[in-house]
């Protein structure tokens, strides 16, 4: 199987295996808040780790059946599905549980210091001794380059988790450091485990970019790991050691400055960070209008407007504004009102005259609404007012 195949393999696979466990993870204990506030799940990752697994079973029957190269399990794909599921067991735990204010790895350091064992902390250590386990399932060349190939694999796992705070990071900064060494080391058929891996974490980006799930430390620590097994099996012993030296430095880099804010400032950073990726969320609940001076308001802010539930037979509405008629004890109906308002109009219907005298001559009553509730239809500042009435 060559690099590219492998590639092929672990994205087909990776896309069948997520679709398949979707609903589940759209369920607690999945569910985390992203960056953003949205509610997705995360640990997605965790099929990175089922994607290997299956494809190196499939290859270990296929191999015993005469087909294919896969009878043999070698040191390195021994190595790369020690690390990766290693590591998303760890990551996994983190997922879940983890939980604190210790945060990168001088948090969780100083939480060990008083005695308080984290999950991060619970992670660190247990991914050293996993990447010492890859490391001495391939030939190595003594102690001190056994620490050396312990560290670029842990070191890079812990890197690739650094990125994974926004959406599609980690898969866009893995995918392409597993390219570059796929082209440096002539697509080396030692990759092809890594290949498989990198293929299931091309399968989720789009969901990832989207903010349809998150890899969280499950994938993220598994393919930063794996592609550090794939730098330990084909890198010479000082293209590893100058490896370690440039995780080491990023890695602690990390813990006084922010790569989200870096990434930000630099222009081509920023463009290949945000491509594909969703815009961010703007919260309008959040914005309010603008208040201006009393002097400065438009008349028609000023204009006072009806009382909420207010009728045309017990309203007078003038220019002044609305108040409402006294009722049968001669109080007024409301008391915001002021008894002793004046307005412009008379109330709409004239009292009965006593026996004996004349009536009045009959008010015709308007059909124009606007001239029932006592507006003047010329008098456009009235916030009543309607081009319709």
């Amino acid at each position: 199987m060559t690099v590219v195949v492998g590639a092929i393999v672990g994205f087909v696979t990776g896309r069948m295996l997520w679709l398949a466990l979707r609903k589940a993870w759209t369920r607690q204990p999945f569910m985390r808040e992203n960056y953003q506030g949205a509610s997705i799940p995360t640990a997605a990752g965790i099929v990175l780790c089922a994607t290997l697994v299956l494809a190196e079973a499939v290859r270990a029957i296929a191999g015993a059946a005469g087909v294919g190269d896969g009878a043999d399990l070698t040191a390195v794909r021994a190595a790369v599905l020690v690390a990766v599921v290693g590591f998303s067991l760890f990551g996994l735990l983190d997922d879940l549980t983890g939980s604190g204010p210790a945060k990168g790895l001088s948090g969780h350091l100083r939480a060990l210091g008083k005695g308080e064992i984290t999950t991060g902390a619970l992670k660190l250590f247990g991914g050293i001794v996993v990447s010492l386990v890859a490391v001495a399932l391939m030939a190595g060349d003594g102690f001190g380059q056994l620490l050396i190939d312990g560290a670029v694999i842990a070191l890079a796992a812990n890197i690739a988790n650094l990125f994974d705070v926004r959406p599609g990071r980690t898969a866009k900064v893995s995918l392409l450091a597993f390219l570059v060494l796929a082209v440096a080391t002539a697509f080396d058929t030692a990759l092809v485990p890594v290949a498989i891996v990198a293929g299931a974490a091309g399968a989720l980006m789009f969901e990832d970019l989207r903010e349809r799930l998150m890899l969280g430390d499950t994938g993220a620590n598994a393919l930063g790991a794996a592609i550090g097994v794939g730098m330990v099996a084909t890198l010479g012993t000082t293209g590893r050691f100058w490896a370690a030296g440039g995780l080491l430095f990023f890695n602690l880099l990390s813990e006084v400055v922010s790569f989200s804010k870096l990434i930000d400032r630099i222009a081509p950073l920023r463009s290949l960070d945000q491509m594909g990726r969703r815009p961010a969320v703007v919260d309008v609940r959040e914005k309010t209008e603008p208040t201006l001076p009393p002097d400065e308001v438009p008349p028609t802010a000023r204009q006072p407007m009806a009382p909420a539930g207010a009728k045309l037979g017990d309203a007078h509405i003038g220019k002044s504004g609305p108040a409402r008629s006294p009722n049968r004890e001669g109080k007024p109906s409301s008391p915001f009102e002021d008894p002793s308002a004046s307005f412009k109009d008379k109330p709409l219907r004239e009292p009965s005259p006593s026996f004996g005298e004349q009536a009045p001559p009959l008010r015709r009553e308007s059909s124009n609404i606007s001239e029932q509730l006592g507006f003047d239809p010329d008098d456009r500042r009235s916030s009543y007012y309607s081009d319709e009435d």
